[in-house]
């Protein structure tokens, strides 16, 4: 099924931040299309107006066979649009299967559900295409991939037409983005059409059949992958030629790091398969950064839940400082001058419905009142600062579910590292982060280790962590099987290590 998008326009107040800005374009059936942009461009923007749950303020789109009514979320359903989200939604009280069939379940007589049926159709589709999920498994137990798949699998079940991925392999492993791959080649062959969103343009030129490029809200170019270049698009997506790589370390190698700062002594953990550690001994100096990697449902978000106090370990300590931190919770660990910045950022890093003022003083409010009353002048001045200095869109009032994934993961990290904490626990730090971003980040991270504070990086993106990282450390399978210096590392050993084809510390 094509899509005709034509003209379409959106404004945010406060200051009238233009995010889609006369954006039209073609898409045919049976092809996969690359938008990408860097962050703020309008991506996010675009994909929620097709979905219905933002209106535009002026075009319109429609699919080849009936215009969609805008700012409709069942409009666009009925059109047969869906979308895998970055940070995907579900209900957590839920299983996979009540997850899937929400609100298109089989019924048995006028109000009952008829599991069976419904059991029966998805795992039908699993079978199919290869999507492996226990439809007994309580969602709340799931990890970023599986909750992924779960979407894939909803939209599949109800047959959707067009599809947008949104940074899809943000948390999948090259043999995992591989996989997707192959099931996004069969989809299209079936006649779906697709919209592929990604700021990694090798997967891009790697998947993609076209790619329009997007900034400050317009369309720039919309061609055939095999007319562009890499180094075409990243100068289209910037405004300028831009380094694509990651940054060189500015930090000596093998230089000293102070005192031993943060301590994981024989942790382990067991709730379920998906949620599990063993044996874990980690830790970390003054000035180091540790990097962690591994495949996510191998236990790093499960280590990051422990690591930042939102769980607590069955077996074995943490100490801080030389504190048992073992039983403390993230407000705790925050007065004692841990940071964090999670990985999943909508839900744990920002409070959604408020300001990005707001989000940005949450940490340090104190500071901006007077008598009791938070001064807007002192906030607005400092919102100023902190977006200027890390390359913030939106005015400082907009709310911060506007923004696009690469500006609220900038809003978090900004207000972490403005606190100058002792250490920094991060997770997935580039997730989303279109490469000019993800390029001052990891400057920034950089720097930040060479003032003295030490940072836990949580990472299942190798060539970010051989890029950063002092140390290396590789989870398998809820255990640590690979420690080393990053000197003494290379990809194939990382990702043999990953896979459990390789030990050593």
């Amino acid at each position: 099924m094509s899509l005709k998008i034509s003209g379409i326009s959106k404004s945010f107040p406060p200051g009238g931040v233009k995010a889609c800005d006369d954006v039209s374009l073609q898409l045919k059936c049976g092809t996969i299309t690359a938008i990408v942009g860097e962050n703020g461009a309008g991506k996010s923007t675009l994909m929620n107006i097709l979905c219905g749950t933002v209106t535009p303020d002026s075009g319109h789109f429609s699919t080849e066979s009936a215009p969609v009514v805008p700012g409709r979320p069942a409009g666009s359903a009925e059109a047969g649009i869906g979308m895998v989200h970055q940070h995907p939604m579900r209900s957590s009280s839920l299983t996979v299967l009540e997850n899937v069939i929400l609100g298109y379940e089989p019924r048995t007589g006028i109000f009952l559900t008829d599991r069976a049926e419904a059991r029966k159709k998805v795992m039908a589709i699993q079978e199919e295409y290869g999507i492996e999920l226990d439809l007994k498994s309580p969602c709340s137990e799931l990890n970023s991939l599986q909750i992924q798949n779960m979407e894939l699998l909803h939209l599949l079940y109800m047959n959707r037409k067009i599809l947008i991925f949104d940074e899809p392999t943000a948390s999948l492993t090259e043999m995992g983005a591989e996989h997707l791959f192959a099931r996004l080649k069969r989809l299209r062959e079936e006649g779906k059409t697709i919209i592929f969103i990604s700021h990694k343009l090798k997967e891009v030129f790697q998947i993609c059949d076209e790619i329009a490029v997007m900034r400050k809200g317009k369309i720039l170019i919309h061609k055939a992958a095999d007319e562009l270049k890499p180094e075409e698009v990243a100068a289209l997506m910037m405004g300028r030629r831009e380094d694509i790589n990651f940054p060189e370390r500015k930090r000596p190698e093998g230089r000293k790091h102070g005192k031993r700062l943060y301590r994981l002594q024989g942790v382990g953990y067991r709730k379920s398969e998906s949620r599990f550690l063993r044996n874990i001994n980690l830790n970390i100096g003054e000035g180091e950064i540790l990097g962690i990697t591994g495949i996510r449902e191998n236990g790093l978000e499960l280590l990051e839940d422990i690591m930042a106090g939102m769980v607590h370990p069955h077996e074995g300590k943490l100490h801080f400082n030389g504190r048992d931190v073992s039983r403390s919770g993230p407000a705790e660990l925050r007065r004692m001058g841990i940071s964090y910045v999670p990985a999943d950022r909508l839900n744990r890093g920002i409070s959604r419905d408020s300001s990005i003022a707001e989000n940005l003083i949450l940490l340090n409010y104190k500071r901006m009142h007077k008598m009791g009353i938070l001064i807007p002048s002192s906030i607005k001045k400092w919102t100023k600062e902190i977006q200027s200095t890390y390359s913030i869109d939106g005015e400082p009032q907009q709310p911060i579910r506007h923004l696009s994934g690469g500006n609220i993961q900038k809003v978090i990290l900004s207000r972490e590292l403005e606190e100058k904490p002792d250490l920094i626990i991060i997770s997935e730090p580039s997730w989303g982060l279109d490469f000019n971003s993800r390029n001052r980040l990891h400057r920034e991270l950089d720097r930040t280790a060479g003032r003295g504070t030490a940072i836990l990086l949580i990472s299942s993106d190798i060539d970010e962590i051989l890029s950063l990282s002092d140390r290396i450390a590789v989870l398998y399978n809820g255990a640590i099987v690979l420690e080393k210096e990053r000197t003494d590392l290379n990809r194939t050993q990382i990702g043999r290590a990953m896979l459990g084809l390789e030990t050593g510390r």
